[in-house]
């Protein structure tokens, strides 16, 4: 997918009636390829994960100065796993955004399919957020809003995994493609969780910061708004055309929120980002041309 300005969506009666005919289809994916696919893969990473997260402590904790107590090495430890999922999450979804994905997506292609070629995305976000979840709360001991951001993104990814109508088309960009920026902040989060690489390499730091905030600014509010936007609609035709069980309006309308809520964080932690930035580059130099 090259232009966003292909995405192509109907008229509001036509998608009602889209959706209508979409659930007819089972409300799951087949569960022979739950069970030998989707479960065995996230299950899988989650111990990859877990034994990397092991072996890349004993090399922090071999090569760590000695001020770095277990907190800190911990810490470190995270955002090393941390750097290297999102970058796989981001590599691969950067890939299938811009060669896997059609320029022309009608809205069942949007909606339907894809769960053969783009399980992996949604697969390894589960996995890695059930693993977060546990190390922020336990190890690393993460504020109640990143715990309530891995829950959100646990719910989408859910639906991209096991249902039939699981809006894939959109996780190479929405859970794969903006974890790009995360790759700098992991960075950003380390120089942090030890004050003394920021004091030895304090241009190091500035320029990792700026790649953060640019990366940030750019795939999470640019490119991320109008495709939620898109994204936020047609979930709340999924659950305005649904005739089935409560159960499955009941379980959407918390996807919704979790995606509405996760956008709320994009939007948040950008203004904060900007008003950084404003502190650098134009605070800074009135300050300096009064001085």
């Amino acid at each position: 997918m090259t232009e966003f300005s292909a995405v192509i969506e109907p008229s509001n009666n036509a998608v009602l009636a889209q959706f209508a005919e979409f659930h007819e289809l089972p409300t799951f994916l087949p569960y022979q390829f739950i069970r030998d696919t989707v479960l065995p893969f996230i299950i899988t990473s989650i111990i990859v994960l877990t034994v990397f997260y092991h072996s890349m402590l004993q090399l922090v904790q071999a090569k760590a100065p000695k001020s770095w107590n277990a907190t800190v090495q911990n810490k470190v430890t995270y955002q090393l796993t941390n750097l290297t999922v999102n970058a796989c999450l981001g590599t691969v979804g950067l890939y299938h955004f811009y060669y896997t994905l059609p320029d022309n997506p009608s809205l069942q292609d949007q909606v339907l399919g894809w769960q053969e070629s783009l399980y992996p995305i949604a697969g390894l976000q589960i996995a890695y957020q059930l693993w977060a979840i546990a190390m922020g709360i336990f190890v690393v001991k993460e504020s109640p809003a990143m715990i309530l951001h891995h829950v959100c993104v646990i719910l989408v990814s859910c639906m991209c995994s096991f249902m039939t109508i699981g809006f894939r088309y959109w996780t190479p960009f929405f859970l794969g493609m903006v974890e790009l920026s995360s790759v700098p902040l992991a960075i950003m989060n380390t120089f942090k969780d030890y004050n003394v690489f920021i004091q030895q390499y304090p241009k190091v730091y500035f320029y990792v910061r700026l790649a953060f905030a640019f990366s940030f600014l750019i795939v999470r509010w640019f490119m991320f708004a109008p495709r939620k936007y898109i994204f936020l609609r047609q979930c709340m035709w999924a659950i305005l055309s649904s005739t089935s069980s409560g159960y499955y309006q009941v379980f959407m309308s918390f996807v919704w929120i979790s995606a509405f809520f996760l956008w709320c964080l994009q939007v948040f932690w950008g203004t904060i980002i900007l008003k950084g930035l404003a502190n650098v580059f134009i605070f800074s130099k009135e300050k300096k041309v009064v001085e």
